[in-house]
């Protein structure tokens, strides 16, 4: 699993930091609402997920994921979207909480 510094301020020249997990849309359960913290990935395959409305900032709700993981379909931005488990691992993501 991988972590990701969410504060780095420095203080009386030692560095302060708090790690938390990384969670990616892949790895979010069904029903649960999250905010895209960033995309990663190079060239044509980020930018086809920033096409998609996946960008940071956005709320996405995971509605839910095929038997076997893959694909994955999420709402975003008033639409549907079903994405593969390969791009959604791509997106980091904060998880907000529960949906309706």
């Amino acid at each position: 699993m991988r972590y990701t510094d969410i504060n780095s301020d420095y203080q009386k020249g030692e560095r302060m930091a708090e790690l938390r997990p990384e969670n990616t849309l892949a790895q979010v359960e069904p029903g649960t609402n999250v905010k895209v913290i960033h995309v990663k990935g190079k060239g044509a395959a980020r930018r086809r997920i920033f096409d998609m409305g996946i960008v940071p900032g956005a709320e996405v709700k995971v509605i839910r994921k095929a038997p076997m993981g893959d694909p994955i379909e999420f709402k975003v931005k008033g639409y549907n979207l079903t994405m593969r488990k390969t791009e959604a691992e791509l997106v980091v993501v904060d998880v907000l909480g529960r949906g309706e």
